[in-house]
C-alpha cells in the first residue's frame, strides 16, 4: 500500500497494482539565498538490497564521478554516532561555469529496515549557513543521524 498521508490533510492511500513498489520521494523547499532556491529531497528505499551503509551510499554515488567531470570530493565517510542510526555521507563541488561554485551532498541513513537518501544542492556561499539547517531538518525527520536517540 503506498501512504500519502491522511484523508484530513488532503492525501490518499491506496493499494499498488502487482510488481509496482513504493519508493517514496519528498521535496522539502528551503529558503532562497544568493539567488539559489535549496530544495531538500528524502528518498525512503522500502526494500533495501544493501545492508551496510557504506556499501548502500557507493552503489548510490559510484557513478557521480562520471556525470559531473572535475568535481571534488569533500566528504566520504561513515557519519554514524553512537546511540545514533547507520549514516554515511557523501559531499563533493563542482563548477558548471567559470563563476559558480556548487556543493552537493547526500546523507544516507538505514532505520526500521528502511533506507533514506538525503540530498541538497548548495551554492558556495550557502554551504555553511544552509547546512547547518539541514542537519536540523534531517534529525528533525529522522532522528539518530545527528544526534543519540533517546531510549
Amino acid at each position: 500500500m503506498a501512504l500519502f498521508g491522511s484523508k484530513k490533510k488532503g492525501r490518499f492511500a491506496f493499494d499498488l497494482p502487482r510488481g509496482w513498489a513504493d519508493q517514496t520521494v519528498y521535496h522539502f523547499r528551503g529558503p532562497e539565498e544568493n539567488e539559489v532556491e535549496h530544495l531538500l529531497m528524502m528518498t525512503i528505499d522500502r526494500n533495501p538490497q544493501i545492508e551496510n551503509i557504506e556499501d548502500y551510499a557507493l552503489s548510490r554515488t559510484a557513478a557521480l564521478e562520471n556525470t559531473f567531470p572535475g568535481m571534488e570530493v569533500m566528504v566520504d565517510k561513515d557519519i554514524s554516532i553512537p546511540g545514533g542510526v547507520p549514516a554515511y555521507e557523501y559531499t563533493f563541488g563542482w563548477m558548471p561555469g567559470d563563476e559558480l561554485k556548487f556543493i552537493e551532498k547526500y546523507v544516507f541513513a538505514f532505520k526500521d529496515g528502511f533506507a533514506f537518501t538525503f540530498y541538497i544542492r548548495f551554492e558556495k556561499g550557502t554551504h555553511k549557513t544552509v547546512g547547518n539547517q539541514l542537519k536540523d531538518a534531517i534529525e528533525g525527520i529522522l532522528p539518530g543521524v545527528y544526534k543519540p536517540l533517546e531510549d
